[in-house]
């Protein structure tokens, strides 16, 4: 019994080493590296791989776990909050990763995660430069309808926008539905008092 148990420690130490090059490679975009590693399946249960490749900004790894045959992560897995790798896009602008997974499932962009929050949510949480193409506005184009979202709070991206002081995403959005200016999240509250 003690040998089996010496036999698994050590198992559970080199599934765990493992997962910690796992995680460099994507963050590093070593996707030679990647493949190397994906050989051992058990790795790729791994939560998070997905959602990791997208914050690091990393396309080419991410399009390796999608669409290699050996991997085949599905762009609908969603992390301990519920979010989508889309989710994570859209929290960091990353538009190209947005089109990308959209691409791959059109319907993951409308999911919402275990707040309620759609993409256009998370999106709305950060602050975009005049001079980038807005996540909001590429969001808006795939999926108008989620303008109007609310999320368990009774939120729109409008309300997050305001809380979060973000002047070029409240102009954008007004510019596209002023009714948002009427809706109260749960506590009665309008975007004006945020």
């Amino acid at each position: 019994y003690k040998i089996n148990q010496n036999r698994l420690t050590r198992m559970k130490s080199i599934l765990e080493h493992k997962k910690s090059e796992l995680h460099k490679a994507i963050q590093s975009g070593a996707v030679k590296t990647l493949k190397s590693l994906v050989s051992n399946q058990l790795l790729l249960k791994e939560d998070g791989l997905l959602h990791d490749a997208v914050k690091a900004n990393k396309l080419n790894v991410m399009k390796y776990l999608i669409e290699n045959p050996s991997t085949l992560l599905s762009v609908m897995t969603q992390d301990n909050e519920g979010r989508l790798a889309i989710h994570i896009a859209a929290a960091t602008g990353n538009n190209h990763a947005i089109k990308y997974l959209h691409e791959r499932n059109s319907g993951s962009i409308l999911v919402k995660d275990n707040s309620n929050q759609t993409t256009l949510h998370h999106a709305s949480k950060i602050a975009v430069a005049k001079f980038t193409k807005q996540p909001l506005k590429l969001l808006l184009e795939l999926a108008p309808a989620l303008i109007l979202e609310k999320d368990n709070q009774g939120q729109t991206a409008l309300h997050i926008s305001t809380a979060n002081g973000h002047n070029t995403n409240i102009k954008f959005l007004l510019k596209k539905d002023t009714q948002l200016l009427n809706i109260q999240d749960n506590h009665g509250q309008t975007a004006l008092h945020y």
